[in-house]
C-alpha cells in the first residue's frame, strides 16, 4: 500500500520501508516491514530471499500507518535518507 524508498548516503545502498496488505482473509491483515538493508536468507535448494530486519503485523490500517511512520522515522534517525524519485 505504501513504500518509503531510502538510500544510504555514503554508499548509495538502497532500502525500503513497506506497508503491505495481505487481504481481508488474513486475521492480521497488514504487515509493516523495514528492509534497510534487510537480511539475505539462503535455504538449501531454494533461491535467496531478503527478510526484513524489523516487521510487525497489524489488524487495522490506522495501526499499520502509525507503525510505518515510526519505522521511517527510525531509519532516518539511523542515517538513511529518503531517495529522490522521478516521475
Amino acid at each position: 500500500i505504501r513504500t518509503a524508498r531510502l538510500v544510504w548516503p555514503s554508499t548509495g545502498e538502497r532500502g525500503e520501508v513497506r506497508l503491505m496488505d495481505y487481504s481481508s482473509d488474513s486475521k492480521t491483515r497488514y504487515r509493516v516491514a523495514a528492509f534497510c538493508p534487510g537480511r539475505v536468507v539462503e535455504l538449501p535448494g531454494d533461491t535467496p530471499k531478503v527478510e526484513p530486519e524489523a516487521d510487525i503485523w497489524c489488524v487495522t490500517l490506522d495501526d499499520a500507518s502509525a507503525w510505518f511512520e515510526l519505522y521511517v522515522d527510525r531509519e532516518r534517525r539511523d542515517g538513511w535518507k529518503l531517495a529522490r524519485t522521478t516521475t
